[in-house]
């Protein structure tokens, strides 16, 4: 190998590991190729803007993978973690009937493409995962909810979500430990696009386990995201808002944006439908107020709240 495509290698790779290992694979991959053959295809797609060499050099080694080895590394891409075989195997069923991914996983990491930890196997999280994802068809936002198979990223997503909420059905929880395929499972929701069921599972993680366990912060990451993403002027919205000030509670920083927060929540259309979520709310409104020090405010939304929860109760006896 000659020492000036050594030395362009170092160059390239910046002294990045993984890109000299994904440079082996590729190698491996293809007897016939040189570095100065890779160092050619990556140069001829740069075009005339300046890319980042390492999602060529992804796409490179996926071109010369055959349809079974791209689907795993796909499948374990959507994944985003370490799973075993029956995991791939589950979630390319429909694609590839009757693969056993063990054979293809064992290949792939002699090859140094895929990793492994015990009996399980992974993909570098960044970036070989959001190299890998970003090749994915990209699909409608409602691709979720498709009856029939598709080969897109939301529905892929779906499966690996389903996957784990078998697992949560079989599988008993006794510690934080226990929750792994739950937290999984949510962050597979979210990103199909299943926001509504991501609240229904986060609350009924945190109800049943987290908040016994002083551990409802573990969640506020997923509920951020939501937070970002779910459609303005929903209930699951002002659901998931509402636990995600629970778990900043104490939070001075936030005490501000939250007030404003609620408040809009509290004028949404949705709220006149329930006088139950106007009660919780309105209380968790003067909870906040409390903590920021306006005292005033929070007597008056109490007292709202202790009005409308009388007037409720007579309602209900009528």
């Amino acid at each position: 190998m000659p020492a000036a495509d050594l030395d362009r290698l170092a160059v390239v790779s910046n002294g990045n590991p993984r890109f000299i290992e994904l440079t082996y694979c590729l190698l491996r991959s293809d007897p016939d190729l040189t570095l100065a053959d890779i160092f050619e295809e990556i140069d001829a797609q740069h075009e005339e803007v300046e890319r980042d060499p390492f999602p060529l050099l992804v796409q490179a080694v996926l071109d010369r993978l055959d349809r079974t080895e791209r689907r795993v590394v796909q499948a374990l891409a959507v994944y985003g973690g370490p799973v075993r075989p029956e995991a791939i195997d589950e979630l390319l069923s429909p694609y590839v009937p009757g693969v056993a991914s063990a054979s293809y996983l064992g290949s792939l990491t002699a090859r140094a493409l895929v990793r492994r930890d015990g009996d399980r196997y992974f993909l570098p999280p960044a970036p070989d995962v959001h190299c890998v994802l970003a090749g994915l068809p990209p699909g409608g936002e409602d691709d979720w909810r498709s009856v029939e198979p598709l080969f897109t990223l939301p529905f892929l997503q779906r499966r690996a979500a389903e996957f784990y909420a078998e697992i949560c059905r079989r599988q008993p929880v006794h510690g934080p430990d226990d929750l792994e395929p739950w937290l999984k499972q949510i962050g597979l929701w979210i990103a199909a696009g299943d926001h509504a069921h991501a609240v229904d599972l986060m609350e009924e993680v945190d109800q049943q386990y987290l908040t016994k366990w002083v551990q409802s912060g573990v969640l506020i990451r997923w509920r951020e995201r939501v937070d970002r993403e779910i459609g303005r002027g929903t209930r699951e919205r002002g659901r998931n808002l509402s636990f995600l000030i629970s778990a900043h509670s104490g939070e001075e920083d936030h005490t501000g944006q939250w007030a404003t927060r609620l408040t809009e929540v509290l004028t949404e259309p949705w709220m006149r439908k329930d006088p139950e979520d106007r009660i919780r709310f309105g209380i968790q409104l003067a909870e906040v107020r409390m903590d920021s020090g306006d005292l005033g405010a929070a007597v008056e939304l109490f007292g709202d709240a202790a009005r409308r929860c009388r007037g409720s109760r007579c309602a209900s006896r009528r």
